[in-house]
């Protein structure tokens, strides 16, 4: 018989271990965190377009309105599906093994990142006819624009599920 790992094994009494709450602040966290990304990104967009309209910096108008709304609509969805996906299985995960911490999340969310950037800059790079020595610049850019976002969401993450309760005794220390 296999354990589901959604469904929070019970307390026992050989050590602390999780609850029915754990389980519903997870998902409680996952209801808000992953929205976090996008909309931080628009916040960011329009940061970047503020400073660069106050030093006299050329930028295009088109892109202060489609990148927003492309970031609001589908990159709301994407960050639901990654999130659900990916995110949630690896935080049961490690919260059934007690390793639900902070860096644990922060860490994965890096991680993925990372992949992100690869997967879109290297074919992008590619189809514009960059050398291959560009590739890694593309990769780096990508990684500064996609981290800060994700691990602000990751951030929010770990915070309402520690607010939540969702922890033992051993993970909230």
């Amino acid at each position: 018989m296999t354990d589901n790992p959604y469904k929070s094994p019970s307390t026992g009494a050989d050590g602390p271990g999780t609850t029915d709450q754990s389980s519903k602040s997870l998902w409680h966290a996952y209801a808000f965190a992953p929205a976090v990304a996008p909309i931080s990104f628009v916040l960011l967009l329009f940061l970047i377009g503020g400073i660069a309209t106050a030093f006299n910096i050329e930028v295009n108008p088109a892109s202060f309105l489609v990148l927003p709304v492309i970031s609001l609509t589908a990159g709301m969805v994407i960050c639901y599906l990654v999130a659900g996906c990916i995110g949630m299985p690896i935080a049961f995960y490690l919260r059934k093994r007690n390793s639900l911490n902070a860096y644990t999340i922060h860490g994965a969310a890096f991680c993925w990142s990372i992949f992100t950037a690869v997967v879109v800059a290297t074919p992008m790079s590619v189809s514009q006819g960059a050398k291959w020595y560009h590739i890694p610049m593309a990769i780096l850019v990508l990684v500064c624009v996609i981290a800060p976002p994700v691990l602000l969401s990751a951030t929010s993450f770990w915070l309402l599920v520690r607010r939540n309760g969702g922890l033992s005794t051993v993970d909230a220390k």
